[in-house]
């Protein structure tokens, strides 16, 4: 399966051994989880969350302005 994912993404694969340190086990891989985490979050909070807010706002400006 992991020989699929690297044929399929080589670049992604490059950064993820850079960013474990180059060995599963060195003691860069317990940073490589917590940034991933810190990604998702970002990306969650600020990106999903900040665009649904606006499409909720608008949706009640509209609905507010057409009854």
């Amino acid at each position: 399966m992991l020989d699929l994912f690297i044929a399929k993404y080589p670049s992604v694969w490059n950064v993820i051994k850079e960013e474990k340190g180059g060995q599963p086990l060195s003691k860069e891989y317990s940073k490589f989880a917590r940034r991933l985490q810190e990604v998702e979050a970002l990306i969650m909070f600020d990106t999903v969350n900040v665009g649904l807010l606006k499409l909720v706002l608008n949706a009640i400006i509209i609905t507010t302005a057409s009854t």
